[in-house]
C-alpha cells in the first residue's frame, strides 16, 4: 500500500527526540499494519529502527526483551 499522504519520516535515535505526539503521527517498525490499508490522516512516520530496542520474545506468561 502506498502512503501518499506522508510528508516527513522521522528517525529518532532516542525516545526523547519525540517529546510531543501530534495528530497525523504514526509509529512504523518493520512489517506493520500501517501499510495494510489507506492512512489518509497520517502525514509523519516515526521509524523505530534507529532506537535499537531489543526484540521481544514470548515467555509462558508475558513478553520479555
Amino acid at each position: 500500500m502506498n502512503l501518499n499522504t506522508i510528508i516527513e519520516v522521522k528517525r529518532p535515535t532516542s525516545a526523547d527526540q519525540i517529546s510531543k505526539w501530534h495528530e497525523g503521527y504514526a509509529w512504523v517498525a518493520s512489517g506493520t499494519w500501517l501499510f495494510s490499508e489507506p492512512q489518509p490522516s497520517t502525514e509523519t512516520l516515526i521509524d523505530l529502527e534507529e532506537l535499537r530496542w531489543p526484540a521481544l520474545c514470548c515467555s509462558l506468561n508475558y513478553l520479555v526483551p
